[in-house]
């Protein structure tokens, strides 16, 4: 499926050095989408934030989005807030790992904002220079004040790299809500050919 994602507006960024593998990036930017898939036809702009620090194989991300909706006329507000994790030295360590959490609301007409949060941790470990396995769990609260609410996700990955940027993935997904009223099992299976002239 294609969908439009781009955004239309303006962006400033920058990295700040302190020294050879220390460094502190921003970004900042207005722009006149409100995502995936979502039309923006009203007057008020989304803005964009985040802050990282680097340090040598450690990361730490953070991210801000503040934003509005159109829903039956009226523009909502939107909050959305994300602090990032990461570890990762792909020159001599072959595991890395990622740990995100995020919480964010949205307005509604008539009632309070509705609170979400949600958290998901990862991990990788590359067993040879072509198959790298991956493991991640992730939990997702829509409506913190509705009991019983939360999705977890638990998700077997493995990626086979080919020759030219080429690779294989093939994932496993264990879904469920809280309640257990919901529970799925997903396969799948993917190729990704870049099509490039240039192939990292």
């Amino acid at each position: 499926m294609i969908t439009n994602i781009w955004k239309t507006g303006v962006m400033v960024f920058d990295q700040i050095s302190f020294s050879e593998d220390s460094s502190l990036t921003y970004t900042a930017g207005v722009y006149n989408s409100s995502g995936t898939r979502f039309q923006d036809d009203g007057t008020q702009k989304d803005f964009n934030g985040s802050l990282e620090y680097h340090n040598g194989n450690v990361f730490a991300h953070y991210g801000l989005r503040l934003g509005s909706q159109q829903v039956v006329g009226d523009e909502m507000d939107r909050e959305r807030h994300a602090i990032v994790l990461r570890y990762n030295n792909y020159l001599t360590a072959p595991w890395w790992l990622w740990g995100e959490y995020m919480w964010g609301k949205d307005e509604v007409a008539g009632a309070d904002d509705v609170k979400a949060e949600g958290f998901e941790l990862s991990a990788g470990y590359k067993f040879t220079p072509k198959w790298e396995g991956v493991i991640r769990y992730s939990e997702f609260d829509p409506n913190k004040d509705v009991n019983n609410n939360k999705f977890q996700e638990i998700s077997l990955g493995l990626t086979y790299r080919m020759q030219r940027g080429i690779r294989w993935q093939f994932q496993v997904d264990f879904n469920e809500n809280e309640s257990k009223t919901i529970e799925d099992t997903v396969y799948t299976a993917r190729l990704t050919v870049p099509l490039a002239k240039k192939l990292m």
